[in-house]
């Protein structure tokens, strides 16, 4: 199957329709839908999370797109960064969904991690992720 080419003269970035934190999320059923499991918004306390999961969702754009993703520390030192994801609109209402899925994270100590969610290297998204000292 090809791939429509999109010139960049067409292109209309997206709007990131969701960002979710979660255990994980399911493979797509026969209708397209997923579920997410365990949605969280802090860690109870700091130390090595064994998984967590991220879910994005793009909308409303047309062309081809990077997305990458960013996790900073207290200290706004960054811990993990994604290699590029790309991903294609080919209609403003066709939506691309992305999961990263995140093992073995060291939140070594209390305090607010900040989750940074980039398209063609512009934030778009902050998240605050608080690591409660317990």
């Amino acid at each position: 199957m090809s791939a429509k080419k999109v010139n960049k003269e067409e292109q209309v970035n997206p709007i990131l329709q969701f960002a979710v934190l979660c255990d994980g999320v399911t493979e797509p059923d026969q209708r397209g839908k997923v579920s997410f499991i365990g949605i969280f918004d802090k860690f109870l306390r700091p130390g090595v999370i064994p998984h967590f999961a991220l879910a994005l969702g793009w909308k409303n754009g047309k062309g081809v797109f990077n997305h990458r993703v960013r996790l900073l520390d207290p200290d706004l030192k960054q811990m993990l960064e994604s290699p590029d994801m790309k991903f294609q609109l080919t209609h403003e209402t066709q939506a691309a969904r992305s999961v990263i899925n995140l093992d073995g994270m060291n939140f070594s100590k209390p305090g607010v991690y900040w989750i940074e969610i980039l398209l063609e290297q512009e934030t778009v998204l902050s998240i605050p992720l608080p690591a409660d000292a317990g």
